[in-house]
């Protein structure tokens, strides 16, 4: 079971990589979610899409992760530089 979410969250790399997303999610180290920093135990999966280009969209970066606290659905959206949570899995 998973629910929907849409908000800003903060992804923390090792301190010598960029804060940008590609190829190798398992550089994540952890969430910032919440008020609270999830460490990453691992990454299930990565993609990209290109977003509804007719509505003004842009590529994302997408990663699912797992958490002390269950699996997050992150993306990277090019076009503002920011990464969102858009799903939890319980």
């Amino acid at each position: 079971m998973s629910r929907r979410v849409d908000a800003p969250v903060r992804v923390f790399f090792p301190a010598r990589a960029k804060e940008t997303p590609g190829p190798g999610c398992s550089r994540i180290t952890a969430i910032g979610w919440r008020g609270r920093t999830l460490a990453v135990r691992e990454c299930l999966d990565e993609w990209r899409e290109t977003g509804r280009w007719w509505a003004g969209e842009g590529e994302k970066h997408f990663v699912r992760v797992v958490t002390d606290l269950g699996i997050y659905e992150l993306g990277y959206e090019f076009a503002t530089g920011e990464w969102r949570v858009y799903r939890i899995f319980d």
